[in-house]
């Protein structure tokens, strides 16, 4: 990707976290987040890709579709394996687990 100066092909799975930490808090927000309310067109040198934060569920979507980006590219033959195939599993809810005796 541009910004890390490596290929698709060479992100990995750290990479890809440490890109949805970035979906979660743009860092520098003066370099990605529009200050104010007024829309600007992309060619405005103002122009910024966020009007903030993502919400979470906005956060799991954008990885949900680079997993499917990820899974294609793989099945294409352009890549050797899907960075996000080691995504977190989702976890059972905490709790203490009881047994049937």
């Amino acid at each position: 990707m541009l910004q890390l100066g490596k290929p698709l092909s060479s992100l990995t799975h750290e990479d890809l976290l440490v890109y949805e930490r970035f979906l979660a808090d743009p860092q520098p927000a003066a370099r990605w987040v529009l200050a104010g309310s007024k829309k600007l067109a992309r060619s405005h040198p103002d122009w910024r890709p966020f009007a903030g934060p993502l919400s979470p569920a906005s956060v799991r979507h954008a990885m949900v579709i680079l997993n499917a980006l990820f899974a294609w590219l793989t099945e294409a033959g352009y890549l050797a394996g899907n960075p996000l195939a080691l995504a977190r599993r989702r976890r059972a809810p905490a709790g203490r687990a009881s047994r049937a005796i």
